[in-house]
């Protein structure tokens, strides 16, 4: 694995196990504590991050040339294991909002500011290991900050709330 896929890797756990114990202070339920008590709800979650993420990826990567990965270039198999990443990113997001509905905001400002500050932390990460290169259209700041708000904040958080599974009732 590349350093750069390492150092992602540390963001995304470190991310999760943060926002795991962050929540379950707040209100004594995450992801994990769910899945030690026997629930599916955190399997639901996991796999449709995996499949939300896999789609956005499809598009953005492959259909029309938005980004690419330098490390999965260089070692195929890292594309094996990215819906992992997008599942671990599910557990995030949902969990950052939470945290931020818990805090007394309402459903799209939670959405909004759990979204750019998780934005601003993973692609300073990007930045910084050059993971995940952005061409084109994609280059553009405001076009990056629409494509978190929009592609990912509502896809992950308040489309999978209201139509698929709405993990912690918020």
């Amino acid at each position: 694995m590349s350093g750069g896929s390492r150092v992602g890797l540390v963001v995304a756990i470190g991310l999760f196990v943060l926002s795991e114990v962050i929540l379950y202070q707040m209100q004594g339920i995450s992801f994990t504590s769910a899945l030690l008590g026997g629930s599916s709800m955190p399997i639901v979650v996991f796999v449709s991050g995996c499949i939300i993420g896999m789609a956005w990826d499809y598009l953005g990567l492959l259909a029309l040339r938005w980004w690419r990965y330098p490390p999965a270039e260089r070692h195929p198999w890292l594309l094996i294991i990215l819906p992992l990443f997008w599942g671990i990113f599910m557990f995030i997001m949902q969990d950052a909002y939470a945290v931020a509905r818990l805090s007394g905001l309402g459903t799209i400002p939670a959405v909004l500011i759990s979204t750019i500050v998780l934005g601003i932390i993973m692609e300073g990460a990007n930045l910084y290991t050059r993971s995940w290169v952005y061409l084109g259209a994609a280059t553009s700041i405001p076009f990056l900050i629409l494509g978190w708000i929009v592609g990912l904040g509502f896809t992950y958080v308040v489309g999978f709330n209201a139509f698929i599974l709405n993990p912690f009732s918020l």
